[in-house]
Parts: C-alpha cells; structure tokens; sequence
C-alpha cells in the first residue's frame, strides 16, 4: 500500500510537520522515505529517556551513512538520561570523525557531565562546531569550555545558580575561538582580571578576540570593568548589560575627558543598559545608538545627563515607567539638555497602575514638545500597557469580595478605554504638523488584552535611524 501526494504538498509537509509525524510518513510514503531521514537529522531534540537511548543505538547502527546529515543536537532531558554511561560518549566520538554537527544545546550540563564519564572531553574534542548553547552550567562545563576545539562563531552560556566563587571571567573562557568568535551571551559572568577578585583568573597574556560584534551579559554578579572589555573586544559593535545584581563603579584609571572620543573604541555602535550601569561603565567613546533603560522608582536623570554628554549619540532609545513621570521629569529634562548630536528618539513609555486615569489627549501635548524642542529627524513613541493588565486582575479580584451592585467591575481601565478610542494616525500627523523637520514618524501602542494594538507611520525612513 502507498500513500499518492503530490509533490509540492509532501514539501509543505515536510517544512511544517513535527519529527514523529515524519517518521510514521516514512513507512509508506517514497517522497519521505528517501528524504525524511535527512528532514529528522538536521535538528534533532531529545526531551526524555527514552528517546535518548532509541536515538543512540539507531545513529551508531548505521553511524557512517546517518551522522554526517546530523547538523543540530539539542539534549534537553530532565533528569539527566539514565541509558548506559558509555552511549553518549561513544556517539560523541563518532561524531568527532564522521559528523558535520554545526549546532549543539545542552540543558543541565553539570548533571550531564558528571553521570557519563569522558563526555566532557568528548564534545570538547569535537572539530565541527559553530554554535555552542549550554543552560544551567557550573564549573565543570566552564572546565570543557576551555578545552574546547571547535571554532565557535556564536556561544551562549547561562550559569547556574551555584556559587559566586566558580563563575568565568568571559574575557578568558574561549581561548580556542579567538579568531572565529562573533557572538557571546553569558548570564551571571564572573569577575574580569582587573577586579580584585579576578585576579586569581588572570593569564600571563591578554586574550584578545579580534571577531567579536556582539556582547550580551545578563545578570552580571560583579562590577564591570570597561577597560578589560575595551582590550577583550577591540572591535565590538554591540554591547548588552542586562539586570546587574551589582552596578558598575565608575573605572578611575578611564581615559580622561579630553580624549578623543572617536578613537577609544571606534567600532561600537549600540549600547543597552540602565542608566545606573552605563554611568558606571563610563564609556569614553562616542556611539550612534543607545538603548536606556530607566526603571528605577527615583528617576536617575542626572545620570542620564552625564551618558548623554559623555556618548553623544544619535539615537536615543529612551524606555521609561509611568506616563505622569515621564511627563514631570523626563520631558522637562530632554528639552534642557544640549544634544547636538540627536537626531532620533525612540521613546517607550510603560503605564503603570498610577497611570490608570490618565487624560491621554493632555498628556500628549506635553510629549509632542519633544521633537520640535530637539530638531529630531525622526520620533518613536511606543505606549506598552502590558503592566495594565496585571493591574486590572488585582483590581478584580479585591472587587471579588465587595458587592457588584456598590462596585462594578470594569472591563476596561480608564486610560485603556482612551487608547482603545485613539487613533496612532492622528498623533503621527500632529508631530508632522508641530515639527515639519522630521522625516519619520512612528505611534504605536502594544498591550496584553483590552483591544488596544495600533500602529500607525509616516515618512521615509532615515539611513542612519534604525527605528
């Protein structure tokens, strides 16, 4: 018996279906029987036991045909797989000759490597890798980083919760990739050697990874030092600090004001952080785009101040709580500052439950000032209500106990009504006819419930905004 498709809906079938539902396809269908194999081993991932052990002896029973159409490996098993200790070490040394493995993921690497013997130096033995992803790390997986043969071009290490003693310093975790390395996101990194805690980390040569474009530290544990990034990444374009658990202390061995700041790090083009982390980094340089976060209760607009003077940039992209506080503050800050060098502003603004009977139409006027104040070319304005909704499920459920005759329950908040009535068209005309400069314009609104997502644009865009 055979299963008649026609051919252009066994290829939809094959870019859409899941694995399992291949794999029964297989058995009757000639399309997919000869290439369902290739379809199956390009990604592969391994959720449960046993899996783990069918996929084992089915790659090592035909290993010379089936591991070199192996392109992606993810191993995301809880518990750690429980198949005979020597399995997983032998597929890996067979992938180490016979394999084109691109893409490998493992989730509780530590568990992992310490229930299968000589695993550890088997994926580090392996020659084909480029994209490297490992969830819940811990210092034996910082052990196998370093023995690492592949040329990685994009690695992603997110540590665990272990202590703060065994986290990597990321200037030196991938001394095999120097050359290759383009991409690295790290969660909780360690201590960089200029830190007193760093020292013992040290090497006698600096590490230099001349490839480099993107950076992204995500709860960094120990204040960053800017110099040892700017010797680490010389040629670094994209820089992410994301929710520190210590803030940066300003470097006092950074170059003095007077410095040129087009040549201290001239290839860094975006930075994202909070204000309070990058006062602390005091990046000596000018860069075209920075992406601030300020959600502090106290808004910290005299360090806004000073990252702006030092930066200089382009573009502003400018995330902030509360629409009232945006207004009383940051408002009445941006029009007093001198930026020279802005051109264009991205400005989101999260309502918060304060903001719960804003009157929008006046609120506006006073955001509307922004882009004649400054001589913008193009303007963003990106109202996120998702906070609203959360604060709607708390209004209801104390409303829960309280008669509905007395106290209705709302559908809607006050200024969700609003915004579900507003047009974003309407706002993007009236930036267009306050200030005739700018050349783009974008409105848009995005929330979690309430029917309130618009967007609304007008104008060509600008080269040098990447709004």
């Amino acid at each position: 018996m055979s299963l008649r498709i026609p051919f252009d809906v066994l290829v939809v079938i094959q870019s859409v279906a899941d694995q399992a539902t291949i794999g029964r396809m297989m058995q009757c269908c000639r399309y997919l029987k000869a290439t369902g194999e290739w379809f199956i081993l390009r990604d592969v991932q391994l959720s449960s036991n046993k899996v783990v052990e069918g996929f084992v002896r089915y790659m090592i029973s035909s290993h010379v045909s089936r591991l070199p159409l192996l392109h992606g490996l993810r191993l995301e098993m809880t518990p750690p797989p429980t198949v005979p200790r020597d399995s997983l070490r032998e597929l890996f040394i067979k992938l180490r000759t016979g394999s084109k493995l691109v893409r490998l993921s493992i989730h509780r690497p530590e568990e992992l490597l310490q229930r299968h013997a000589g695993l550890s130096s088997a994926i580090a033995a392996l020659t084909s890798l480029q994209h490297l992803e490992l969830w819940n790390a811990g210092p034996i997986t910082v052990g196998m980083l370093h023995a690492v043969r592949s040329k990685l071009v994009v690695a992603t290490l997110h540590m665990g919760s272990g202590g703060a003693n065994d986290l990597p310093d990321v200037t030196q975790l991938f001394r095999g990739s120097q050359n290759t390395l383009e991409e690295l996101t790290v969660t909780r990194p360690g201590p960089t050697t200029s830190h007193p805690l760093g020292e013992r980390n040290a090497t006698t040569f600096a590490l230099c990874y001349p490839r480099m474009r993107t950076l992204t530290l995500i709860e960094p544990t120990y204040s960053l030092y800017t110099a040892d990034y700017i010797r680490a990444f010389p040629n670094l374009r994209s820089l992410a600090i994301l929710d520190p658990n210590e803030y940066p202390l300003r470097d006092p061995n950074r170059p003095p004001s007077n410095t040129d700041p087009y040549k201290t790090w001239p290839s860094l083009r975006y930075v994202e952080g909070s204000v309070r982390v990058l006062y602390g980094l005091a990046l000596p340089c000018h860069i075209p785009t920075i992406d601030v976060h300020d959600f502090d209760h106290v808004p910290q607009v005299d360090l806004l101040r000073v990252v702006l003077a030092e930066t200089r940039p382009v573009h502003l992209k400018l995330s902030v709580l509360s629409a009232k506080r945006c207004k009383a503050v940051y408002v009445t800050a941006l029009e007093q500052m001198e930026l020279p060098h802005l051109r264009a502003l991205s400005l989101t603004v999260v309502l918060m439950c304060e903001d719960t009977n804003l009157d929008l139409k006046l609120w506006l006027k006073g955001i509307l000032r922004i882009p004649k104040t400054l001589m913008l070319s193009a303007f963003e304005l990106h109202i996120d209500c998702s906070q609203l909704y959360s604060e709607r499920r708390c209004l209801h459920s104390y409303l829960l106990d309280c008669p509905a005759e007395r106290y209705p329950r709302p559908s809607l908040l006050p200024v969700e009504r609003q915004l579900r009535a507003f047009s974003m068209r309407s706002v993007v005309k009236r930036v267009r006819e306050r200030a005739p400069q700018v050349e783009r314009v974008v409105a848009r609104v995005s929330g979690h419930d309430g029917g309130t997502r618009s967007w609304a644009a007008l104008g060509a865009c600008v080269p040098w905004a990447d709004i």
